[in-house]
């Protein structure tokens, strides 16, 4: 009964240090955490999946192609297949030690002494629970860093997607008004020739253009620029992106969330939140280890000698390491330091992230004010400026050059509002970012939840 009892326990050590190396099932969950946070599911595993660029690029679109393409997300794929090699290691125990020693007389005598032995450490076995404990933090804490940068990955492609629409639609709203102020100039300049306008009339016309003239440069900067980041996120040459037609939806807006329901979303369900919460399982691992380590390294095994008689024995041995220079309290204090940086960090980014939040909302809340606001009384009050100014001049009753400033108004008026606009879902992504990539209540799967008893 004895017997059959440790083949039982080798056969458990044994089985429980068959574990794959492979990472699907890690990244899978981390894809299947993305996909329902950004909305797309990250076809990482997916060779089949087309990577090309198509005529018609939507925002969704572009999210899944800078979700395959990115290096970045491949490097942390990288870093999660390295942690799972560790989490299987962490179940294997070491390799025996195996000495074999024959003798050759050489004095004339008989035999053929013979020496083998094989040893294994014992201290192992009950350090083995804590090394999985800390190989499974580091696992699902990879887990989530993955997912975490996917989601920052999917906040800065939608930026870089607004950025772009919007810088095209200014480029053609400050081209626009810059044709308009050229030719207010030069009827300016024919009127001054005339004697019907002053120099000062000429001048203000000529600021005004070289002004629109300014900001239309700057728009153009700034257009060239968000294609190149766009360009960048998705992985394809900046000129891929020339031709292809790009288009946006009316803005999301949110409703009844306000700056509590900021904090709690950025409190509990930000990733790199639950990372550093899931960290300090690793140290504790780690003081559980050095704890261990104080123990002393018992070594046990079993040797055959045969003498230069012939005369064969079996021969158990124990190797004990006293505690005698290195008694281990080094490591513990060093895993105590390391478990209360860990705490540390994780408060100190778990209140980060709560101020990210805040400040995010905070943001996107005056500039949608401030859109709503123009949208609503200076637009219309600038149109129908142009509208009178308009009939005014085709009745004969003012002068060409004021019904063209009054266009010009409108036009810096409507890049005013398409900059705050922009702004605005700028500032919207950013918040869906700071509170964990979606407004809605998202819970960690069970496998990855474990981080909650470390708050």
């Amino acid at each position: 009964m004895l017997f059959s009892r440790w083949w039982v326990f080798g056969l458990w050590v044994l089985v429980g240090g068959c574990r794959s190396v492979a990472p699907d099932d890690e990244v899978r969950l981390s894809s299947q955490l993305v996909g329902q946070r950004a909305g797309v599911i990250p076809a990482w595993l997916d060779a089949s999946v087309s990577v090309g660029l198509p005529d018609t690029l939507s925002l969704r679109e572009a999210t899944r192609l800078a979700l395959i393409r990115h290096p970045s997300l491949r490097r942390e794929i990288a870093r999660v297949a390295e942690v799972r090699a560790d989490f299987a290691q962490a179940h294997l125990l070491p390799n025996p030690v195996i000495s074999v020693a024959y003798g050759f007389p050489f004095d004339g005598g008989g035999g053929n002494p013979l020496m083998a032995s094989v040893v294994d450490q014992l201290a192992a076995l009950w350090m083995r629970p804590a090394r999985i404990d800390r190989a499974d933090a580091a696992l699902r804490r990879q887990i989530l860093e993955l997912s975490d940068a996917a989601l920052q990955l999917v906040a800065d492609v939608r930026i870089a997607y607004c950025e772009v629409v919007h810088g095209q639609h200014q480029r053609n709203l400050a081209a626009e008004r810059v044709q308009i102020l050229a030719t207010r100039l030069d009827l300016s300049e024919q009127l001054r020739k005339a004697g019907e306008e002053d120099s000062r009339a000429r001048n203000l016309a000529l600021l005004e253009k070289t002004r629109a003239q300014d900001n239309a440069l700057r728009v153009n900067e700034n257009l060239d620029l968000a294609r190149r980041r766009l360009a960048e996120r998705l992985g394809v040459p900046e000129a891929s992106l020339e031709e292809m037609k790009l288009h946006l939806g009316p803005p999301d807006a949110l409703a009844s969330f306000d700056e509590r329901r900021c904090i709690e979303l950025a409190a509990t369900q930000r990733l790199d939140v639950a990372a550093a919460f899931t960290a300090i399982g690793e140290s504790n691992a780690e003081v559980r280890l050095a704890a261990l380590d104080r123990l002393p390294e018992v070594g046990v095994g079993l040797g055959l000698q045969r003498n230069f008689q012939n005369r064969e024995a079996w021969v158990p041995s124990v190797q004990i390491v006293p505690d005698i220079f290195d008694t281990g309290r080094t490591k513990s204090a060093k895993a105590d330091a390391i478990e209360a940086q860990s705490q540390a960090e994780a408060e100190r980014i778990l209140a980060s992230a709560v101020y990210e939040a805040r400040a995010a909302f905070i943001t996107y809340d005056a500039l949608s004010r401030r859109v709503l606001s123009l949208v609503v009384s200076a637009r219309p009050a600038a149109h129908a400026n142009a509208s009178l100014s308009q009939r005014a001049f085709e009745a004969g009753v003012l002068p060409r050059t004021v019904w063209l400033a009054d266009q010009a108004r409108v036009l810096e008026l409507e890049l005013e509002i398409d900059e705050l606009a922009l702004a605005s879902r700028r500032w919207f992504h950013e918040l869906e970012r700071a509170v964990g990539g979606t407004f809605n209540h998202a819970p960690l799967p069970e496998a990855l939840a474990q981080q909650e008893e470390n708050r």
